[in-house]
């Protein structure tokens, strides 16, 4: 990593917040693959590599609702024209969000860049990443581009810093590996299920204490402290690859094409200030051959926040 691109404040509207069975911020591989296509759009003059990105929530919006303190959250959705005979017609469940984010991108060089060409690189930027759409949403302001130098240790700090107010997402696979042991100690049925299942899933438990009208209260349970959360890493294939065209209405009928499941990790959100190591919030993309594609980031806590209350 030679120097950082850094997308700040972008206004997304109308984002995907659903990434298979997670809800709430689109999945990484949204934000990859913005990133790969503005590499893709680079004038052949530059001879840059993006080889990942960092993301910096500082604000959003779900388009959901809660009817009652213990039911469902609810997608709020727009009204579609009705069918011939007026009635409303069927329609997949679409979860959207308003969102505020900074794109942290990871540049080498393969050539030495000028500080005209930087110049052009960012007059780019500016203008291809307003165009293009983020997680399905659409863009609503003009962002501010910078090229930050981060050879020095004071620049990387200042760069961190900078970023605040917000908070930037990084991966916890090593605690869903331990809970996993834990699982297997325990001779669960099913150890990486239940595990996962430990920090996305929601419990209530019953108050010895009754009210005065004599009913029970419930509380919901905190069991895993931190802003510890289930997140969709990436995606593996379930079918053969099939020839070009052989899968009816693909997107680019001139590539081969298969079925893909998501593939499920978890991630913290994090203040930018407690990362010690830059390239510790960067989520890179890794291709086997075997058909998996996963989105990897290498962060390792310096102090273990999550288990002051275990």
């Amino acid at each position: 990593m030679d120097f950082v691109i850094l997308l700040r404040n972008l206004k997304v509207h109308g984002a995907n917040a659903i990434a298979g069975f997670t809800w709430g911020f689109p999945a990484i591989t949204h934000f990859l693959g913005y990133t790969h296509a503005l590499q893709r759009r680079l004038p052949k003059k530059f001879d840059l590599s993006f080889d990942g990105c960092g993301v910096v929530c500082h604000r959003h919006q779900v388009h959901a609702h809660n009817p009652s303190p213990y039911a469902d959250a609810r997608f709020s959705l727009s009204r579609n024209p009705l069918d011939k005979s007026g009635k409303s017609a069927s329609f997949v469940e679409e979860g959207k969000m308003n969102m505020e984010v900074t794109v942290l991108i990871s540049v080498t060089e393969n050539q030495q860049v000028d500080s005209e060409e930087k110049e052009e690189l960012t007059a780019f930027l500016l203008h291809q990443s307003a165009r293009q759409r983020l997680a399905g949403g659409v863009l609503t302001n003009t962002p501010t581009v910078e090229i930050a130098d981060i050879q020095d240790e004071k620049h990387r700090k200042k760069l961190l810093r900078s970023l605040l107010p917000g908070f930037a997402l990084v991966s916890r696979h090593d605690l869903l590996l331990a809970e996993q042991d834990r699982q297997r100690q325990a001779n669960a049925p099913d150890p990486d299920l239940a595990a996962w299942l430990s920090f996305s899933s929601l419990r209530y438990a019953a108050s010895q204490e009754k009210t005065k009208d004599g009913k029970t209260p419930w509380q919901q349970v905190s069991s895993k402290p931190g802003w510890i959360k289930p997140v969709a890493v990436g995606y593996r294939r379930i079918s053969p690859l099939y020839e070009p065209g052989a899968i009816a209405k693909t997107r680019d009928a001139s590539s081969p094409a298969c079925f893909v499941e998501n593939v499920y990790s978890l991630g913290q959100w994090l203040s930018p200030h407690r990362i010690t190591n830059l390239n510790h919030l960067f989520w890179r993309p890794e291709y086997a051959e075997t058909g998996t594609y996963l989105c990897r980031n290498q962060y390792r806590p310096a102090i273990e926040y999550t288990d002051e209350e275990e």
